[in-house]
């Protein structure tokens, strides 16, 4: 009688004891020797472990890894079949996540022939300029500028002032030597300025 260990990888057969054999156990086979007496072999029959590995990435929006024989662009789980150093499969499961946009929003006035760079170039009129940035998670986010152009506004006053009188300009009164004052007043960020 002979003993034989033999080891396979799963999903793999065996042909023993007459048949193709799938499951783990001992399986007996007479056969005959060159002389012409039996020989009984033994053959004990095992599986190699299957090897199973899980990974977890993420991708941004737009972007795609190639997964379980496609390109994948979607959330979820994804299952490889590798081939591992025993020469066996091995299956490698990958948790794919999908990152978040990020998306933003801003509300800015401009004064009338300024301008303000949204949307890639100087803008000087109004509307809505988007952005594309990178975020911290490494993903484009989107800012949309909302540009409001304020006016720009004149007021003249006319003042009949008598020489060595005085009035009062922006909190301070002074005295002017001039008969006739002219004051015009310009839009700013900051509110109304005299110039």
């Amino acid at each position: 009688m002979t003993e034989q260990d033999t080891v396979i990888c799963p999903g793999d057969s065996l042909f023993v004891a007459g048949a193709w054999q799938t499951e783990e156990g001992l399986y007996s086979d007479s056969l005959l020797t060159a002389t012409g007496c039996d020989s009984i072999v033994v053959t004990s029959l095992a599986y190699l472990p299957l090897p199973v590995s899980e990974q977890f990435l993420s991708i941004c929006p737009g972007d795609s890894l190639w997964l379980a024989g496609a390109w994948q662009s979607e959330a979820g789980d994804y299952i490889d079949t590798l081939s591992s150093h025993n020469g066996c499969d091995s299956l490698l499961t990958t948790n794919l996540v999908l990152l978040d946009v990020l998306t933003g929003t801003a509300e800015v006035s401009i004064c009338g022939g300024d301008s303000l760079f949204v949307g890639g170039a100087f803008q000087s009129e109004a509307g809505d300029y988007i952005d594309t940035l990178v975020a911290v998670n490494g993903c484009d986010s989107v800012l949309t500028s909302s540009v409001t152009v304020l006016e720009t506004v004149s007021h003249i006053e006319s003042y009949g002032m008598c020489s060595g009188d005085s009035l009062l300009i922006a909190g301070v009164y002074q005295r002017l030597t001039v008969a006739i004052l002219v004051l015009r007043f310009i839009c700013s960020r900051r509110g109304w300025w005299c110039k």
